[in-house]
């Protein structure tokens, strides 16, 4: 080789380095070139955990490579329609917005999303006692407004839910807070519970799921239904409304970005009366008749 050849090839070998360094630089921090706005822009992330793990993720129809746990980084920031699949589970998805510097997480607020089998594994069955309901006499509630120096109220039925450092009741299938007078939260409301997850009293009628939040007073539309539903349960683990509706147990996701996930989860039999889920979300206990079911349904 002459010596210009190699002057040559040293030259160009400058140029080349010199071009690619700061590219390389740029998309080791984060940024690619935008082919749709002619513009360098900053990429985020996208991170999907599931429970179970080994689930296969889909950005608009495109499958990324390896399966769950993943980190999907280098993104345009944009809308992405969000698939999660796992043989035997159903599927799972969600329009989600990546934004440039910021790291997006499908499980939202979630250790991982939850993925419910397509036929829950009968664990086990055992005869039980059917228990007996606890009732709050007319007389119970009055005392309690006298507690709280509210006067007397005319009411039918009545019912008192204590929770935490909160008191409250339904007269007449109508909600109230007790904070030193009745404040109404909503009518009609029939059924009422708990979510230690978020703090967060969930209420319902036949139609329509709520999450009231005692610190802003403020409560949040999960679902309404055409049919009736019944025996709505908070599952903070998993991040759904459980409920009972046209003889399905069913569920329904607490994350409103893009859409909420509703899923089947199981057939009822015909004696169906109660059910159960264990903490984590993992276990679903039926009671039909004088049985308790136990299912696997994660």
């Amino acid at each position: 080789m002459t010596l210009r050849n190699r002057f040559a090839l040293i030259i160009t070998g400058i140029i080349i380095f010199a071009i690619a360094t700061p590219i390389l630089v740029l998309y080791a921090r984060g940024f690619i070139y935008d082919w749709h706005t002619g513009k360098i822009t900053k990429t985020g992330t996208l991170v999907v955990r599931t429970e179970p793990a080994k689930a296969t993720v889909f950005l608009d129809d495109k499958q990324q490579k390896g399966t769950t746990p993943l980190n999907i980084r280098f993104l345009l920031p944009r809308d992405y329609e969000v698939r999660v699949e796992k043989e035997n589970y159903q599927t799972w998805t969600k329009r989600l917005t990546v934004r440039s510097q910021f790291v997006t997480w499908a499980n939202d607020n979630r250790e991982a999303l939850a993925l419910f089998l397509t036929t829950p594994t009968l664990i086990n069955t055992a005869t039980i006692q059917p228990d007996v309901p606890i009732t709050t006499t007319k007389q119970q509630i009055l005392d309690l407004l006298k507690t709280f120096n509210i006067p007397p109220q005319e009411f039918t039925t009545g019912e008192i839910i204590r929770v935490q450092n909160q008191t409250y009741l339904i007269l007449d299938q109508t909600l109230y807070t007790l904070n030193g007078s009745l404040q109404k939260i909503y009518s009609p409301v029939i059924f009422t519970a708990f979510d230690q997850g978020s703090d967060k009293l969930l209420y319902a009628n036949d139609n329509e799921v709520y999450l009231f939040n005692p610190q802003s007073q403020d409560s949040e539309l999960i679902f309404r239904n055409l049919t009736n539903l019944k025996e709505p349960e908070v599952n903070w683990s998993t991040g759904y409304i459980f409920f009972v509706s046209d003889n399905k147990l069913k569920a329904i996701e607490l994350d409103s970005r893009g859409h909420r996930n509703l899923f089947d989860i199981l057939a009822l039999p015909e004696n169906f009366s109660s059910y159960s889920l264990s903490e984590d979300g993992i276990t679903l206990t039926l009671i039909a008749g004088d049985t308790s079911y136990k299912y696997k349904i994660q």
